[in-house]
Parts: structure tokens; sequence; C-alpha cells
């Protein structure tokens, strides 16, 4: 199974204790799906990225396979994935926004003068 960079981030390094802590935060989040994510290794190791790709996400940092710079109709521009469109109806970013949270931005440049154009 070829993972993206994403679920690099679920290795087993950290000490029987983080990751009995892990699997408790792991357990809660899930909630009623939590039995078939613990069959599952593969899946298991995806909920933990998507959870970690979120919590980077609230805290208003860059996740770091977010490398692409596109436009939200909302939020404005955004770092997103690679491949994902360059201009969006609505973004991960939308919850930050909508919950006062901070957002990152790309350095978004004028094609005209190169001159980085603010974009708060």
């Amino acid at each position: 199974m070829n993972l993206s960079p994403l679920y690099k981030l679920t290795g087993q390094t950290a000490p029987p204790e983080a990751r009995d802590a892990d699997m408790e935060k792991l357990h809660r989040a899930a909630g009623k799906d939590w039995p078939q994510l613990l069959a599952d290794p593969d899946q298991l190791a995806v909920f933990r990225a998507v959870l970690a790709c979120t919590e980077t996400r609230r805290a208003g940092r860059r996740p770091e396979y977010y490398t692409q710079a596109s436009e939200c109709k909302d939020c404005g521009w955004v770092w997103l994935w690679p491949g994902a469109p360059t201009r969006v109806l609505g973004c991960p970013w939308c919850f930050n926004r909508a919950s006062g949270l901070p957002i990152p931005r790309p350095p978004i440049f004028n094609s005209t003068n190169s001159k980085e154009i603010n974009n708060e």
C-alpha cells in the first residue's frame, strides 16, 4: 500500500504511555466507529493521520504536505494539498475562519510587478 505523506505521521515510535494516550484520544474521536477502526490497522492509521492534520489546522499551522496555494471563495488564499483545485468554493480552513481561528497564508504575488499582495 503506497501512502501519501499524510500517513507517514502515523509511525509507532512513541513510548508505550504516549501510545496509550494516543489510543484514548483516537477512541474518543472515533466514537461508535471505534471497533471497526481498531479491527483494521490501515483504517486506524488513516484516522490517526487525519486527526493529526485537523489538530494542526485548528492550531493555525499549515500541515507539512499542504504545499499548494489555492483561492477559497470565503477564506481567500490558503494552503491546500498538491493537486487541489486552484479555486475552491470551500476548504478545510473554512472551519477556522468560522471559529475565529488563525489561517496561515501563502505569499501571493502580483503577476504585473512581482510585489507581494497582502493576503490578510
